[in-house]
């Protein structure tokens, strides 16, 4: 069972360090954001995936060790334990070490909760504002050649351009 404590403590460890660096990532798209830096932005997502898909690898295996741990201390256990459930049913110092890295990973959690919610505001915002320009230039170029119901009128078109650089 120690085998099983030790790979549990490296999964938490592990996860603890990913949420982490995912958090720091999800700040640096924020002031990338704030910059206007589109192509920093697209790093960070790329980035964030990267962080994501390896978080999923690991809690896959921790839910493995978990699965193990629960069939060694709850034989015939119809769902596997949490971390806490594990735990209690240790000795210190695991018990404390394990509480531990459970407590810091859920503050880490949700710490990337409130700033992925932040961030999706202002993108949505971001994106209606975009959506807006572009109504006002469809608009103004289009001179009336589209109707309300964005069919295209039977008038004479009207050709123009529009410039959008800086």
């Amino acid at each position: 069972m120690d085998k099983q404590l030790n790979q549990l403590e490296s999964h938490l460890r592990q996860l603890l360090t990913e949420h982490e660096s995912l958090l720091s990532l999800i700040r640096r798209k924020q002031a990338a954001m704030r910059e206007a830096n589109a192509r920093l932005v697209g790093d960070c997502c790329e980035l964030e995936n990267q962080r994501v898909q390896r978080i999923g690898e690991i809690e896959k295996s921790r839910q493995g060790v978990v699965a193990e741990l629960t069939a060694m201390l709850t034989p015939g256990a119809a769902k596997p334990m949490t971390v806490g459930q594990v735990a209690e049913r240790v000795d210190e110092p695991r018990r404390g070490k394990l509480l531990v890295l459970q407590s810091k990973l859920i503050g880490v959690i949700g710490d990337i909760r409130r700033e992925s919610a932040v961030t999706r505001a202002a993108m949505e915002r971001l994106l209606n504002h975009v959506n807006g320009m572009v109504q006002t230039i469809v608009k103004t170029v289009g001179g009336g050649t589209y109707g309300r119901r964005g069919v295209v009128q039977a008038t004479p078109s009207l050709v123009s351009s529009f410039s959008a650089t800086v």
